[in-house]
């Protein structure tokens, strides 16, 4: 988040002579870029917004869990990307694949994995 926090900073100053001439002339001049420097310095408030970030990582973590559960809904799954991983030498040598175990030990953890944002450095 450090780095993106570093990017928006930069386009605020880059927008700012845009809302002084706005705030001067109560106008978003002739070609309307004024008007898409406001709309995107709206947008970028309401992404710094704590409440925004919060409800983002709600969803992140929903994906996330899906992503976790989506290899057990049948073992042909589980099987593939076992095999993915295996191909793409992801998977220990020696490491077992049993599908109900993995599956057991997803369902009784998955509730204690989020996703975190990083709000600092």
């Amino acid at each position: 988040m450090r780095c993106l926090e570093q990017e928006l900073s930069k386009f605020e100053t880059v927008i700012a002579p845009g809302i002084k001439r706005v705030r001067e002339t109560a106008s978003f001049g002739e070609e309307g870029k004024d008007r898409e420097d406001i709309v995107n310095l709206v947008t970028l408030l309401a992404v710094r917004n704590p409440r925004t970030r919060s409800d983002m990582e709600k969803v992140y973590t929903e994906i996330f869990w899906a992503m976790l559960a989506a290899p057990f809904e049948d073992k042909a799954k589980w099987e593939a990307v076992v095999q993915a991983m295996k191909t793409a030498g992801k998977w220990p040598e020696d490491e077992p694949s049993d599908f109900e175990g993995y599956k057991k030990f997803v369902e009784a953890n998955i509730d204690k994995v989020r996703a975190r944002t990083r709000t600092s450095a």
